[in-house]
């Protein structure tokens, strides 16, 4: 049941609107986790990757977690993708993921990707499959109710 609410018409709704994007390209990364990763290690990465003639950039990655082979990336754009999805495909995901929240652009983003153990050695090649947008625009519905 909704609440009855008194207000004055028209009553303005303003919104933000986000959505994921399959890539079409398959925009990658690398990084070298070394041959024996540790919970809790970071890797400063510092990589610009050009998805959708925008650049995110890669900063770092944590094996995060509490089970071996699960792996952080902290990422952020300068335009409006909030969020991103990657897979190794080269190697059979355990899972993945991503988060934090309300998206606010250029704010850094996390990426979740876990590893089926033990973690593959060597550098290993993280491929951007779709990507979080927050669409630019002024979103608004204005409703005003009929006259009884």
């Amino acid at each position: 049941k909704i609440p009855q609410v008194n207000f004055t018409a028209p009553l303005t709704l303003s919104f933000a609107v986000n959505a994921w994007v399959t890539l079409m390209d398959s925009p990658s990364f690398t990084f070298d986790p070394g041959p024996n990763p540790q919970l809790g290690q970071k890797w400063e990465i510092n990589q610009d990757v050009v998805v959708m003639d925008e650049v995110i950039h890669v900063l770092s990655v944590e094996q995060a977690g509490i089970e071996e082979g699960f792996f952080m990336f902290t990422m952020q754009s300068d335009s409006n993708i909030v969020g991103a999805s990657i897979i190794d495909l080269q190697h059979p995901p355990m899972g993945g993921g991503g988060g934090g929240g309300v998206p606010v652009v250029k704010l850094p983003f996390f990426v979740g990707f876990g590893y089926q153990v033990p973690v593959p050695t060597g550098p290993l090649t993280m491929t951007f499959q779709s990507v979080n947008v927050l669409l630019p625009g002024d979103w608004s519905v204005t409703w005003s109710p009929a006259a009884p």
